[in-house]
């Protein structure tokens, strides 16, 4: 595999894999906390300073914090636990 969207001076080996995993891991984690889009932005920045792109983090909170609210929404019209 190879990133598209990467600072050049990194290797397109399996540790970047690894790392783009647990960042996702992360993330996910984050996410599960229920946070505010502000909270997920600078925990997540907070985490992982050296990505290379934080808007791209910022437009990440905005869309799955989003997506988020409104499956809680379904959810909770349709007396789904999840």
């Amino acid at each position: 595999m190879v990133a598209g969207h990467k600072d050049k001076a990194r290797e397109d080996g399996a540790g970047t894999i690894e790392e783009t995993r647990r960042y996702l891991d992360e993330a996910t984690r984050l996410l599960a906390a229920a946070p505010t889009r502000q909270e997920f932005f600078f925990q997540l920045v907070e985490r992982y300073p050296e990505r290379i792109n934080p808007y791209t983090t910022w437009l990440s909170a905005l869309r799955l914090l989003r997506l988020r609210r409104a499956v809680l929404r379904v959810n909770t019209k349709t007396g789904e636990d999840r």
